[in-house]
């Protein structure tokens, strides 16, 4: 129930993830690690490449995916939870300190929940944004109190969201790749 953790997870979650390279993985019928040079970023590309390579599945999932997003919170309270985020000028180690990147973050979150949009480069602003956010709780400026401010705690549930709806996106992907009806489990 500590928004925190539930965030924490999610992304070390999505960090093994991104880490496989899922192509090779399922060609050799065992788990084949990206190659270690590669940067976190790259991976993340990746990994979306193969998630996001058929948009008939992407139609599909999409419906999930918003669905998930706004369990705990509605598409107003969300988008306006997002307004709040501010650039953190105190430090650059992690920190969101560029105000494009608060607003591709945004459009993206407008894109997805209010007219429907879901595509690779929807999907890539949302993760480069939270990205940062991982970086500024395991790097940056964050503390405990920070951590425990109410509207800390609601942006880091959203956070959440979005990132246990594209680790699902995988499992997902690989049930429609095997044939298998995906919206039946949504």
């Amino acid at each position: 129930p500590y928004v925190p953790t539930h965030f924490i997870y999610a992304f070390f979650s999505f960090n093994t993830l991104y880490n496989i390279n899922w192509n090779d993985s399922l060609a050799y019928g065992y788990v084949i690690s990206q190659r270690s040079r590669m940067s976190d970023h790259e991976k993340i590309a990746h990994y979306l490449s193969f998630c996001c390579k058929e948009k008939d599945f992407l139609q599909k999932y999409k419906d999930f995916f918003i669905r998930y997003l706004t369990m705990h919170h509605s598409p107003a309270v969300i988008l306006e939870e997002l307004d709040k985020i501010q650039v953190d000028g105190r430090y650059s180690n992690g920190s969101v300190t560029n105000p494009q990147d608060i607003l591709k973050f945004r459009n993206a979150c407008k894109d997805c929940l209010i007219r429907g949009m879901f595509d690779k480069e929807v999907i890539e602003r949302i993760i480069e944004f939270v990205y940062k956010i991982r970086c500024n709780i395991f790097h940056g400026t964050k503390t405990m109190q920070d951590m425990n401010n109410p509207y800390q705690q609601i942006r880091l549930d959203i956070y959440s969201s979005f990132i246990v709806a594209i680790n699902q996106m995988i499992f997902s992907y690989l049930e429609y790749k095997r044939g298998d009806d995906i919206t039946a489990n949504f």
